[in-house]
Formats: C-alpha cells, structure tokens, sequence
C-alpha cells in the first residue's frame, strides 16, 4: 500500500499583513508538523521533495521535506518551517478582497517519492501525495478548517 502522508498541525509566526486597497500585503511563517504514515510492514524511504503553499492559483511559498524513513507500521513526524508571501501575488484586487475580510484561505500541495522495502525482498516504488486547504485568520494568526486529502 502508498503510505499516508498529511500535516498534522499547522501555525502562524511573524504574520504582518497590510490592508491597503491600493497595494494589500501579507508575510508570515508557517510551522508546520508533517506525518508519513507507514502501514506496511516495510520500511517507507522518501527522497527530498520541495512542496508548495498558494494563495488563488498563484504559488505564495515553498516547504522543502528532506530526506526520511517512516518504519514499518510507524508514523514519521517531521517539521517544517518556511516563509509565505504575497510578493508573487499580481492581481492585488483579489488580495484585496481576501485580507478585507480578515480570512486568507491557501492551499498546499506535496508528492513524495519514495521506496517501500519489504524484508528485502520486494522494493517498490511509492509515489503518497497530499493537498490540503486552510483558513487563516489575519487578526488572530490561528489556522482553521485544515482538511487534507
């Protein structure tokens, strides 16, 4: 079976967001926690993967995933830190719109590659991936509504 891969909590540090119609801003760090769940009963060897967090369809921020093992019948924690921001963002009246309301809602996307070992003696390729959706809110930097599929 493809390992279960998904973030197990997410934060806001540092989070500095302008609400100025003519040129709205926000820059902030995501902490997250990012679990592969290995349910097999071989190891779960991934390789490193750079993943990325949107805001719309423009890419806000980039995570990268070093390279890890998840054991067999494990869960394989790992944290992550990295910077968003609305530099890349080009159409700031829908920027606009999203930090008015006080909710600015990203999504991420991530595919490992990794090599599942059974007993060394089957080795196959694995290939878990993880989409998720959330909701921050600007005034209380908390992370709402985190669904990852």
């Amino acid at each position: 079976r493809t390992p279960g891969f998904k973030f197990r909590s997410v934060q806001a540090r540092n989070l500095k967001y302008v609400t100025n119609s003519t040129s709205p801003s926000f820059n902030f760090t995501l902490i997250t926690q990012i679990a592969v769940e290995n349910t097999n009963f071989g190891d779960f060897r991934f390789d490193n993967t750079t993943g990325s967090v949107s805001c719309g369809l423009v890419v806000v921020g980039e995570f990268k995933i070093p390279t890890g093992r998840a054991q067999a019948r494990k869960t394989e924690r790992l944290n992550v830190s990295f910077d968003v921001s609305s530099v890349r963002v080009p159409n700031t009246t829908s920027l606009s719109g999203n930090i008015s309301s006080g909710i600015l809602e990203l999504s991420s996307h991530v595919k490992l590659s990794g090599k599942l070992n059974i007993m060394n003696i089957m080795k196959r390729r694995r290939h878990p991936e993880m989409t998720c959706f959330m909701k921050l809110n600007l005034t209380g930097s908390s992370v709402h509504d985190l669904t990852c599929d």
